[in-house]
């Protein structure tokens, strides 16, 4: 791995830096909910099938999870349910459908109470980055990887939402770099499992403002892997994207006013245009 960029914060100073993200994304997704009011509150979102209440759901859910509330039983009607196709879409989409039949101030109200609660509960919690953590699929990991990927998260529903009412924004917050981090995070995996490129070879990752600006290498390592490495003189494949694109196909997203064909077709590659075509092809990495 490459060593984190110099001011970079550690230990309780990332922690402490990761929360406030994690805030900062909740509470700009409720801004922009709220700028909506009834109107839009069963406005489609990017999701197949979810509106925006659905997301706001979703995500009050998840937190709830981590501080150890869990929902009643409730088994959806499944045939009314179309764009739910895999196993991991039920399980999410359970405590969606069962919060559909409540009213918008009754979904505000427990998004609301539960921000404030897990706000408290991780600033009151350990600060250590690196303190063993549950994630919401109930695998023990780290503190930080976990507020790593609640803020991606959050961040990218919040994307989900803004774009499809037509209030693009916040692309260049805390969370919003987080969000970045995470997707250029596993180009290591992108390269290695998706691309299957040969040993020895590298890719250069270049992500233009406006918006997070990003400049990340992975080589294929002799073991298999795909590891981080400084940027090297000459790559074997260099992508370069805007950030909305890299948002785009990193999180597997259509978006209003562009398919993934154009997002894909917008990216500039250099090198081995097979690999090349490859890394763009499969370079989504959201679930």
């Amino acid at each position: 791995m490459t060593d984190p960029a110099p001011g970079t914060p550690t230990g309780p100073a990332l922690t402490a830096a990761l929360i406030e993200a994690w805030a900062d994304g909740m509470a700009d997704l409720r801004e922009v909910v709220a700028s909506l009011g009834e109107d839009g509150w069963r406005h489609p979102s990017l999701l197949p099938g979810w509106s925006v209440a659905d997301v706001v759901a979703h995500l009050a859910w998840i937190e709830r999870i981590l501080l150890g509330r869990f929902d009643p039983p409730h088994e959806p009607d499944w045939a009314a349910l179309p764009h739910v196709g895999t196993e991991l879409s039920r399980a999410t989409e359970v405590p969606v459908d069962l919060r559909r039949s409540r009213s918008r101030a009754e979904v505000l109200a427990e998004f609301d109470e539960t921000v404030a609660d897990r706000h408290a509960a991780l600033q009151a919690g350990s600060q250590d980055p690196a303190e063993p953590a549950t994630n919401p699929f109930g695998k023990r990991v780290t503190l930080e990887a976990v507020l790593r990927m609640r803020t991606f998260d959050t961040w990218v529903h919040g994307q989900d939402v803004r774009l499809a009412v037509g209030h693009p924004g916040a692309t260049a917050t805390p969370a919003a770099r987080v969000a970045a981090e995470q997707i250029a995070g596993a180009l290591g995996f992108v390269w290695a499992k998706r691309v299957d490129a040969p040993v020895g070879t590298s890719l250069l990752l270049e992500v233009t403002p406006p918006g997070v600006a990003l400049r990340r290498a992975v080589l294929r390592a002799e073991g298999g892997a795909g590891v981080a490495v400084e940027p090297p003189a000459d790559p074997t494949v260099t992508l370069t994207m805007a950030f909305d694109d890299f948002v785009q196909l990193g999180c597997g997203r259509t978006r209003p006013d562009s398919s993934t064909e154009q997002a894909r077709s917008r990216v500039r590659v250099a090198g081995d245009p097979g690999l090349g075509a490859l890394a763009v092809e499969r370079f989504n990495i959201a679930p």
